[in-house]
């Protein structure tokens, strides 16, 4: 991987800031840079969360317009077949064992709650090419939670996988493409919630070595994340792959 300075940093950022849409931030290369400035030492992360507070990217982020999609509910049935989680479709087949635990044999995942569905699609027509699919939605008896699904293999290298930064950013943009009303509609599980209880998620697990940069941010050293998340409103869960 290149190393670059942080000026290199900024300056990709505010490119992309003054010559796109906000919905395609989370596709950028550079928000998925692991590593260190090679002048001033700061994490990647940090410089590009610096730069999206300072330009209030969130503020740009919540004028997306919602996708005029009806029904969400793809109908999605459980099974019994076994999930080969050695897949190159690896997330995917892990979102369906954590659906079929929910519906087969009533687990819930803490505050995530109960698995309702996975792969709920977004996109309404084909205009809305390149519009991506939420991984898990749940519920429990007061929240909604849209979720974005990180999983890597042990042997996985560092830079093939995506960052923090990059997984909150995705489940952000697909919150504000969500047409939330008729996403509650589409579910007869949601039956009497309300919108702002809707809520935003990233869940990542703990095999082996648990994500570096997890780490470093519960250690507080990525404060500027850490504030963005928060400004996101992106809550970070950590589940076992043993309890799968």
């Amino acid at each position: 991987m290149n190393e670059y300075t942080e000026n290199d940093i900024v300056v990709m950022v505010n490119n992309f800031i003054a010559k796109n849409s906000p919905e395609l931030l989370y596709k950028q290369g550079f928000v998925n840079y692991r590593g260190k400035t090679k002048d001033t030492g700061e994490y990647y992360t940090e410089v590009i969360a610096r730069e999206l507070i300072k330009k209030d990217f969130v503020g740009q982020l919540g004028k997306i317009a919602s996708i005029n999609r009806d029904n969400y509910n793809a109908g999605h049935s459980p099974n019994t077949k076994c999930v080969n989680i050695q897949s190159n479709r690896i997330e995917e087949n892990i979102a369906f064992a954590l659906y079929n635990a929910s519906k087969i044999f009533g687990i819930t995942f803490g505050r995530l709650g109960q698995i309702i569905d996975y792969q709920v699609p977004l996109k309404a027509t084909r205009k809305n090419a390149g519009v991506g699919k939420i991984d898990l939605i749940s519920k429990t008896k007061d929240e909604i939670w849209l979720i974005e699904l990180k999983y890597y293999k042990s042997k996985d290298k560092q830079s093939s996988r995506n960052t923090l930064l990059k997984a909150a950013l995705e489940i952000a943009t697909y919150y504000q493409q969500l047409n939330k009303k008729n996403f509650i509609n589409s579910y007869e599980e949601f039956s009497g919630y309300r919108q702002d209880q809707i809520r935003k998620a990233v869940l990542i697990f703990d095999e082996d070595n648990i994500n570096e940069e997890y780490l470093q941010l519960k250690s507080c050293n990525m404060p500027l994340l850490k504030h963005l998340l928060k400004r996101l409103d992106v809550s970070i869960f950590v589940i076992s792959i043993t309890g799968i």
